[in-house]
């Protein structure tokens, strides 16, 4: 490599690192991330200035660092969410370790530390979290960990649905779609992973609950809803924050594999295929064919290649993979003429009227037009695949029949990230969805009768990647910046 690649190099490299020490530390707090604070006081309650604060996430054994200031307060912005250890240390006082300090996404935590007289060899554990209090907002939030979600008992696995879950949200339709929080309009809503927004903005102000990506269930580290009194830094983009957190690796190599099956023999028929929905000779039509698989995967830890490169508590990766195949059938139903208004035998309370006869008498050609004709014998053709029952008006039917279906989602999510340095970290995050459904029955193009040949199918691509940079400029300074695309 010449001296000449090199400098441009290294200068492109330093225009990239002056772009990041210069974003504001205020974007970390909106995005994927958190704040911790706290204080630092000796036994007497007296505040304890220039102590070493030291905070290292038990998954991954990143640390980050601050020192107490002159009114014995520090503060670690852009802290990712996860359970971390806090060493606090400072000569002349025994070290204090705080254990299972618990950090969710964008809700503030706050810790209080006590030293004690002593050696700073000598060393205090306090278990429990050391009781964290967020007061550093008024913001109402409630957090889910990937532990409660993987409790919960979710039929679709799509994490979106969490919002059901959540105080204060209604449904009009009982989907997260048509979901209300505090009866506020669905333009109040703003929907991120990663920090990074997924709605559907053309049509927010009908549509605000609508993901243009829906993460899964395994692929979610964490999910929180913050409802009331939002910061400064988030509030513009709506009074309710609904966020998610793209799972991690650890130092562990971490997994699980699942299978989930859904048959029409696991469940019973409708009361509409027993009552109403019955074939010629006034049977029960059959159950729709349900055939849902749901096959996925997700892994997780530290990237190794062995005799090269160790990365543990350095660079971690983590995928998931989940699919849903639904083969099956749908029941359709449409309203015919009858096989005399067919003819042109229009049946009133008053009697029968024959159109052919009719036109004649008034020097009419009397014929039906051809290709109406065509049609008319089509659609009749087609009710041997389904049942056709009356209607309380004469001149039609009800036509009933089951057409197949099929529709294809595979769900990947891949997630890297990097520990450049102790001051310096890079992740990378992508989420995809990739919808196949034939017919489209969601925009109802599906056929409009069996054996007709035209239908729709939807072949939908959608993606959302979030790259992060995070650099530690001084003790109480951490600026953070995010980049992000998508498809729609």
């Amino acid at each position: 490599m010449t001296k000449t690649v090199r400098r441009l190099l290294a200068a492109v490299g330093l225009a990239i690192a002056a772009l990041a020490l210069t974003v504001l530390p205020a974007l970390a707090q909106g995005g994927a991330t958190s704040t911790l604070s706290g204080t630092v006081a000796d036994a007497t309650g007296a505040i304890v200035p220039g102590a070493n604060i030291s905070v290292k996430n038990d998954a991954t054994g990143t640390v980050f660092e601050a020192v107490s200031g002159t009114n014995g307060a520090f503060t670690i912005p852009a802290i990712p969410p996860g359970t971390y250890t806090a060493t606090i240390s400072l000569q002349g006082f025994k070290t204090a370790v705080l254990k299972d300090v618990v950090v969710n996404v964008g809700v503030p935590a706050s810790v209080k530390a006590t030293l004690e007289l002593g050696g700073v060899e000598e060393t205090v554990i306090v278990g429990g979290a050391s009781e964290i209090v967020q007061t550093q907002s008024t913001s109402v939030a409630q957090t889910l960990s990937a532990q409660q979600i993987q409790n919960l008992p979710m039929q679709g696995r799509a994490a979106f649905d969490l919002v059901q879950y959540m105080p204060g949200v209604t449904s009009t339709d009982g989907s997260s779609r048509g979901a209300t929080v505090n009866g506020l309009p669905q333009s109040a809503v703003n929907i991120t992973l990663d920090g990074m927004n997924i709605q559907d903005n053309y049509l927010k102000t009908s549509d605000g609950m609508f993901t243009r990506v829906n993460p899964r269930l395994d692929a979610v580290e964490e999910f929180t809803m913050s409802t009331a009194s939002q910061g400064a830094d988030i509030a513009g983009q709506g009074g309710v924050q609904v966020k998610f957190v793209t799972r991690s690796g650890t130092n562990k190599y971490q997994g699980s594999a699942y299978y989930y099956l859904r048959r029409e023999w696991m469940n019973s028929n409708t009361w509409f295929n027993t009552h109403r929905n019955l074939k010629t000779d006034n049977s029960p039509s059959d159950k729709p064919t349900i055939n849902q698989q749901q096959p996925g995967f997700r892994l997780g830890g530290p990237i190794t290649i062995p005799g090269l490169f160790n990365g543990r508590d350095k660079a971690f990766f983590f995928v998931n993979y989940e699919e849903v195949r639904s083969p099956g059938t749908r029941i359709d139903t449409r309203t015919i003429m009858s096989p005399s208004s067919e003819k042109g035998l229009f049946q009133y309370s008053g009697g029968t009227i024959d159109l052919m006869a009719l036109g004649a008498r008034n020097g009419q050609t009397s014929r039906i037009d051809p290709l109406v004709a065509r049609l008319l014998t089509d659609v009749r053709a087609s009710t041997s695949q389904g049942g056709v029952q009356a209607t309380t008006d004469p001149l039609t039917q009800s036509f009933s029949w089951t057409q197949p279906t099929k529709s294809t989602t595979k769900y990947p999510t891949v997630r890297v990230d990097y520990n450049v340095t102790s001051k310096h970290r890079v992740s990378f995050s992508m989420t995809r969805n990739h919808l196949i459904s034939d017919p489209d029955t969601t925009n109802t193009q599906q056929r409009v009768f069996p054996g007709f040949p035209v239908h729709g199918l939807q072949d939908s691509v959608r993606y959302r990647r979030c790259r992060r940079t995070s650099s530690t400029s001084s003790a109480t300074a951490r600026p953070e910046e995010r980049r992000s695309s998508r498809r729609i």
